[in-house]
């Protein structure tokens, strides 16, 4: 490893064991060079250690998923960002009935959709799940503000962006994010399935509390977030998983006859377009937006039960950052090591026409 990922892992090592976080995946791209480490254990129940292949959940960069997904199918003419959602779901049933008449699909894109988004419900482990979901349980979500006017964190949005990938794609969501973004980006280390899980190294998330006084520790169960929930929060991958992904963000574009996304659709997911509010931040279609020092930052956490993820990327600098933790206060963990990264200079690595 360089002098400067040594750095970052040394920082890492350091708040894990001050924030009892028993096992990380790092990864980073600095200019032309890419380091991956692997820290602890994937399990306080089993001791099994961490390895390249443990499969961490993502948490929201799901979200980033979904997202692509759904602009390969804008590029393919089967969705377009401001067309109503009712063209293609057209039983579509809300609390709000003007909203379900002109809410569009960049409103689900960008967190403007304006409904209570915090509601997740097991509706089943089979392929109707999220059809199930949207059906029976976004018709009882209250109207919180006016569609299109504030930005507010949508889990259930984007649970309804899903259900319109597997109809356009006139798959399940499971094989239309398969068919339209893992397969074609070759990242055959993350996945849905919950039986492919179980066959691969996996990390278990710790959740650690106060119980009767006590400091106590337990592993997270269940292991996975309910099916209807996979569009938001439902992919497991590693750190080279996850770097492969963040290059296509970074403008590469994949092996193939055609672009695997049109420029113009790339721009479109990391162009800011509605204040994130009390944050110096924006928010894209579907990446958080920051401008720092004339760069443009693009960015996603991700949290489930007892992990967390983080994935940043700076376009200007050809530089991507990922990180996955098995515990609880893993956000802590991982702004540390990106402030190790950010000291150890690693994002000043020039790039060709940029100083």
């Amino acid at each position: 490893a360089s002098p400067e990922f040594r750095a970052v892992a040394d920082a890492l090592v350091a708040a894990m064991r001050s924030g009892r976080i028993p096992g990380a995946a790092l990864g980073i791209l600095s200019g032309k060079r890419e380091e991956h480490a692997v820290f602890g254990v994937s399990s306080i129940a089993s001791l099994r250690p961490v390895i390249p292949e443990t499969l961490f959940q993502i948490g929201s960069i799901t979200k980033t998923f979904t997202a692509t997904a759904a602009w390969r199918l804008i590029d393919q003419g089967a969705l377009a960002p401001d067309a109503p959602v009712r063209r293609y779901l057209r039983g579509l049933r809300l609390r709000d009935e003007q909203t379900a008449a002109t809410v569009a699909v960049a409103n689900l894109l960008d967190h403007t959709a304006g409904w209570y988004g915090d509601e997740i419900v097991d509706t089943g482990d089979d392929p109707g799940a999220l059809g199930r979901y949207v059906d029976t349980r976004m018709p009882e979500l209250p109207q919180l503000f006016g569609c299109g006017q504030f930005f507010s964190y949508n889990n259930a949005a984007f649970m309804l962006l899903g259900r319109l990938v597997e109809t356009a794609a006139n798959t399940d969501f499971n094989d239309a994010l398969q068919r339209l973004v893992l397969g074609p980006l070759g990242l055959g280390s993350s996945l849905l399935d919950r039986g492919e899980l179980l066959m691969s190294p996996y990390a278990d998330g710790l959740i650690a509390m106060p119980v009767n006084c006590r400091d106590a520790v337990a592993v997270a169960t269940p292991v996975w977030i309910p099916r209807c929930a996979d569009p938001a929060g439902g992919v497991w991958s590693t750190t080279r998983d996850m770097l492969r992904y963040a290059r296509l963000h970074l403008g590469e574009q994949p092996p193939g006859r055609a672009p695997f996304l049109r420029p113009a659709s790339l721009r479109a997911m990391q162009d800011p377009v509605v204040d994130v509010p009390g944050l110096d931040l924006k928010m894209g279609r579907s990446w958080f937006v920051q401008e720092v020092d004339g760069l443009r930052v693009i960015f996603h956490d991700g949290d489930t039960l007892g992990q967390h993820a983080v994935l940043v990327i700076v376009p200007q600098r050809r530089f991507a950052f990922v990180l996955l933790l098995n515990g609880q206060s893993g956000a802590v963990a991982g702004l540390a090591a990106l402030d190790a990264a950010l000291r150890a200079k690693l994002l000043s690595v020039p790039v060709a026409g940029l100083s």
